[in-house]
């Protein structure tokens, strides 16, 4: 089993599971749908093009009501745990599992991870295929 030791907030995020969300939303999201749309509207017929342009405008405005401020701070905190922990795994040729559903973690080292595996698919008779 590799040698790898987790930070406190690095810890606080493998416990979360993983399948837990990062809530991070790029910064421009909406003006970036508007102008996606914009491009796609340009492509219309003439005839078209102030209709959905209304449409969109009108659902972009219902965007702005209903969007709520991302805790940026948090969520970078996060980002940033995320990427120090894929570093480590990496550096130390490791992966990650999940143990149980309370969410335990296991580390081990990628071929003893990858020999494990092969050996439990070979014990159910199932057989190992070759990727292209």
């Amino acid at each position: 089993m590799p040698d790898i030791t987790f930070s406190e907030p690095e810890m606080a995020l493998l416990q979360k599971g993983p399948k837990y969300n990062l809530h991070s939303k790029p910064k421009n999201r909406i003006q970036n749908l508007a102008l996606e749309a914009e491009t796609a509207i340009s492509h219309l017929p003439p005839s078209e093009r102030e209709v959905y342009r209304k449409l969109t405008a009108e659902r972009i405005n219902t965007l702005q009501k209903h969007n709520k401020p991302s805790h940026t701070h948090n969520t970078h905190s996060e980002s940033k745990a995320i990427k120090s922990i894929k570093t480590k795994v990496g550096d130390h040729g490791a992966m990650i599992t999940q143990a149980d559903p309370s969410h335990t973690h296991n580390t081990h080292s990628e071929s003893k991870a990858i020999k494990s595996i092969k050996t439990k698919v070979g014990d159910h008779g199932a057989m190992i295929t070759q990727a292209d």
